[in-house]
């Protein structure tokens, strides 16, 4: 593989930092990082890349889900008509349910709709493993 450009590293460290905001400090974040140490984290969050391996960028990327696939949005009739309801749902304060299959990216729309305002309150369907903490 050859070297990696700053832009990929600007994108992993970017994807790196939203990684950490999922944890109560960078040193759990870390932690839960094979092979990983605190002290590399906080390196690469601060944009020092020097003493940082393309090898150890790519370790850590793969392991908080980073890819370097760039996806192309089409917006369907489904994206269109998600769109609607949750700027709706926004407009009159209403809760919205969408029930659809998974051709439909409803996650992906509210990810996109998160980052167009982040004002708005998202709340993501429990996956089967995160369900565990909220059982009796």
């Amino acid at each position: 593989m050859k070297e990696l450009s700053l832009e990929h590293k600007n994108a992993i460290r970017d994807a790196l930092s939203a990684y950490c905001d999922n944890y109560l400090s960078r040193n759990r974040a870390a932690e839960s990082l094979n092979g990983v140490s605190a002290a590399t984290v906080s390196t690469i969050v601060n944009s020092k890349y020097t003493n940082i391996s393309d090898d150890m960028f790519i370790r850590i990327a793969t392991q908080i889900g980073f890819s370097f696939d760039c996806w192309e949005i089409h917006e369907s009739v489904a994206f269109k008509e998600i769109s609607f309801m949750m700027t709706d749902a926004q407009m009159y304060k209403n809760v919205t349910w969408i029930v659809g299959g998974c051709w439909v990216r409803k996650d992906y729309r509210c990810y996109r709709l998160s980052q167009e305002a982040p004002e708005r309150f998202l709340y993501p369907l429990l996956r089967r493993h995160e369900e565990k903490r909220f059982r009796t």
